[in-house]
């Protein structure tokens, strides 16, 4: 389905929307899935490249394990 973002992980409900290092765009469909899902108790992380994904993740995480 249009705008659903690129990987799920179940365990910490957290949706990751992968765009390339520069120059990648959310489109009005992708912003409009990230509302509901955040509306729903989703987490929604957006990043620019694979370093990005890997930094967003472990803070993530650590905010998890943090209790946040």
């Amino acid at each position: 389905m249009r705008g659903v973002p690129d990987l799920y992980v179940p365990a910490w409900m957290l949706w990751i929307e992968m765009k390339k290092a520069s120059g990648g765009r959310i489109s009005p469909e992708q912003k409009d899935w990230h509302n509901y899902l955040q509306s729903i108790n989703q987490n929604v992380i957006v990043t620019a490249g694979f370093e990005d994904a890997k930094l967003q993740i472990e803070d993530f995480t650590e905010e998890k394990d943090d209790g946040g």
